[in-house]
C-alpha cells in the first residue's frame, strides 16, 4: 500500500476517487446542459455537454489525467463548506434563540426570575428540599 501525501490539505487521490471524480463532473455537467437545452440556450448547452463527455472519457479511460483540476477543486469545496457549515449553524443557533425569547417574552416567562422587588430584604431563594443528601458527596465517584 502506498503513502498518500496530502497537498493544500486534501489527500492525493487514488485511481477509483479520480473515476468517480470524473463520473460525478460529467453527470453534473450533464444536467447543466440539459437545463441550458430546456432554457433554448443551444450554443452553452453544447459547449457543456462536449466538457461533460470529455470528463466522462477522460474519466473512464485515463483517470489519472483529472488530478490537476480535482486538487483546486476539492480545495473549492472544502472552503465552500466551511463557510456554509458556520452560516447554516449560525443562522439556525441565532433564529432559534431568537424565537424562543420572543416566546418567552409574549407569554411573559422569566426563568431568571429578575422581578425588582423594592420592600425585599433579599432576593435569596431558599429550596425547600436538598437535591443531594449529604452522604452523596463522601461518595462521589
Amino acid at each position: 500500500m502506498t503513502e498518500s501525501k496530502s497537498y493544500w490539505g486534501i489527500e492525493v487521490p487514488q485511481r477509483v476517487d479520480l473515476r468517480k471524480f470524473g463520473l460525478v463532473m460529467a453527470a453534473v455537467l450533464v444536467l447543466v446542459s440539459g437545463y441550458l437545452w430546456y432554457k433554448d440556450a443551444m450554443d452553452p448547452a453544447q459547449v457543456v455537454f462536449s466538457v461533460a463527455a470529455g470528463f466522462l472519457i477522460v474519466g473512464l479511460v485515463l483517470p489519472v489525467v483529472l488530478t490537476p483540476i480535482y486538487f483546486p477543486w476539492m480545495w473549492l469545496a472544502r472552503i465552500l463548506a466551511f463557510v456554509n457549515t458556520h452560516l447554516l449553524l449560525g443562522f439556525v443557533f441565532y433564529t432559534l434563540i431568537t424565537f424562543i425569547g420572543l416566546g418567552m417574552r409574549l407569554l411573559g416567562r422569566d426563568p431568571l426570575d429578575r422581578k425588582i422587588l423594592p420592600d425585599s430584604d433579599s432576593y435569596w431563594q431558599r429550596r425547600e428540599s436538598p437535591l443531594l443528601s449529604r452522604e452523596h458527596y463522601l461518595r462521589q465517584f
